[in-house]
């Protein structure tokens, strides 16, 4: 029978262990000189300089230190401005269409002042002209927006200025087109009297009181002003015809004969 024999092995103690490290040998390691290393790093970096810049001296630096002052300031004041600009282009956009008894009508009538007063004398009477069909137009509203309100005090004043302004445009028109030479204006502004005529005939035949009492004062302003506008344009050499109106050129020269060109041309035949 064979015998099997086994071998342990026992496992060193602490204290062993200690004794085999300090058996090993030692070597010297180079220690790192990281401060040389960071050196070379940082001096392959090109790092931008600061560049000190000059300081402003004098009214210089007063201005340098209150310009933002001023730019936050004027930034308010712009935007005050760019406000009430548009809320007065939207209340004047408002007025050109209103009519007469709102409140906004009369900022209406400064900005026609203001258009006349920049205006020449040909630019005048074209817009006289147009006032006066505006007024003319304002006049038929009113009494058609207060036709069941005619007898009312309020609504009678109203009528009474919209028919006075309206006689005042048509007479400045008038005059504004004498002034000029084309004949345009003139023509334009005795249609406009036509046109008022006929308003003002039938609004005072539906009217009563105070109110029909102005229009028909109106409408005895209207002839005047038609005798005068008439009168202009004979002076500008024109012809005026009956309704509707036509203007013609007028001509005092006599026709020459149609047969005279044939008897020249026979006798030079002749010869």
């Amino acid at each position: 029978m064979k015998k099997i024999s086994k071998t342990y092995r026992i496992a060193p103690t602490s204290d062993e262990i200690e004794q085999m490290l300090f058996a090993i040998p030692k070597k010297n390691v180079l220690n790192a000189d990281f401060a040389r290393v960071k050196n070379q790093i940082l001096d392959r970096i090109s790092l931008p300089q600061e560049v000190a810049l000059p300081q402003p001296q004098g009214w210089l630096a007063v201005f340098a230190s209150s310009l933002p002052r001023v730019l936050k300031i004027g930034a308010g004041v712009l935007g005050t401005v760019l406000i009430t600009a548009s809320l007065v282009l939207s209340a004047a956009a408002t007025a050109l269409t209103s009519v007469p008894g709102e409140p906004t009508y009369q900022f209406k009538k400064v900005v026609e002042n203001l258009q006349l007063k920049f205006a020449n004398d040909e630019q005048k009477a074209r817009l006289q002209v147009k006032f006066a069909g505006e007024r003319l137009q304002e006049l038929e509203l009113v009494l058609e927006q207060n036709k069941d309100r005619l007898g009312e005090a309020k609504t009678q004043a109203i009528v009474s200025n919209t028919v006075q302004d309206l006689q005042q445009t048509t007479a400045a028109a008038v005059s504004a087109s004498a002034k000029v030479k084309s004949a345009q204006p003139k023509v334009a502004i005795l249609n406009a009297l036509v046109q008022q005529s006929a308003l003002l005939k039938t609004a005072a035949i539906q009217s009563e009181g105070k109110v029909k009492l102005e229009l028909e004062k109106a409408l005895e302003t209207n002839k005047i002003s038609q005798e005068e506008a008439i009168a202009n344009i004979e002076r500008a050499g024109l012809k005026v015809e009956a309704a509707p109106i036509t203007v013609e050129e007028k001509t005092d020269e006599p026709k020459e004969e149609m047969d005279q060109p044939s008897e020249e041309s026979g006798e030079s035949a002749a010869e």
